[in-house]
Parts: structure tokens; C-alpha cells; sequence
């Protein structure tokens, strides 16, 4: 019985060992988004707020910048949000709100599934009215912008 709790609490460290190595390397979108498709965060949400879009273009903007799960911080999704993918996407969001909850699925599944360390805090951010209104706001493609003259 001792040997068995033992044999756990080792694997146990194995894995946190693995997910926090895991945090620091860089992230690869196409894995992580076949993973997310499995995830039962995805799973929970409604169909109509499965938009993958966002997770996509959130993927490809950390991917551009060569983040790891350590460097999407608030300030990194404030980032990646508000001024990364104005390059990529074609039209602003038509429901920021889903956008909210589709990414709050994404970063609580990128904490449990890769240990991202900030999830909790994006998530939170993710979730509050301050986010929606932000993401109306400025999650606008570069074309739409106004020119600075």
C-alpha cells in the first residue's frame, strides 16, 4: 500500500514536471486546436458560441509571435486581442460575447490541458463585462481602423 502511494505521488510529479516544462515551450496550433475540438470545455459550451475562428486567430497570433502558454499573460491576450489579429481577421465580431466565451473555453482548456499558468486570470478577464466592451471595441480588422493623418 505504501509502495502504491508512493508509485502515485512520483507519477503525480512526473506530471506536473511535464505540464510545466510544457508552459514554457511554444505553443503549436494545430495540435492545440485538435485538442481543444476534444476538450469538454468546447463540449459545454452551446453550438452557436463554438466559433473557432478566435481560437484560431488567437493560436496563429501566438504562434506568429513565438509565445509559450507562460507568455499569455493579461497583457499578452491584451495583445493578441487588440492589436495581433487586426492583421488577419476579415470582420469584427458580431457577437463579442461569444468571442468572451469561446476564448474563456480555450484558456480554462489550455490551463488544465498544458498548464498555462495565467488561464485563470485571462479567464476571469474573459468573463467580466470589461471584456466584451473591449473586444466590441477594438477587435476591428487594420482595414476598418481609422487613418491616422
Amino acid at each position: 500500500m505504501r509502495s502504491t502511494r508512493k508509485a502515485e505521488g512520483r507519477a503525480d510529479r512526473a506530471k506536473k514536471i511535464a505540464r510545466d516544462a510544457a508552459s514554457w515551450a511554444a505553443v503549436d496550433p494545430a495540435r492545440t486546436l485538435t485538442a481543444f475540438l476534444l476538450s469538454p470545455e468546447l463540449a459545454q459550451l452551446e453550438p452557436c458560441d463554438r466559433e473557432l475562428t478566435w481560437v484560431q486567430e488567437l493560436l496563429d497570433t501566438m504562434d506568429c509571435a513565438g509565445w509559450s502558454w507562460s507568455d499569455l499573460d493579461l497583457h499578452g491576450l491584451a495583445a493578441a486581442l487588440f492589436d495581433g489579429m487586426k492583421w488577419s481577421i476579415r470582420h469584427s465580431p458580431r457577437e463579442p460575447e461569444r468571442v468572451a466565451r469561446v476564448l474563456d473555453a480555450f484558456l480554462r482548456f489550455a490551463g488544465r490541458e498544458y498548464g498555462a499558468p495565467h488561464s485563470e486570470a485571462c479567464c476571469k478577464y474573459l468573463r467580466s463585462r470589461r471584456a466584451v466592451d473591449e473586444i466590441r471595441k477594438w477587435v476591428t480588422p487594420i482595414a476598418k481602423l481609422p487613418a491616422w493623418t
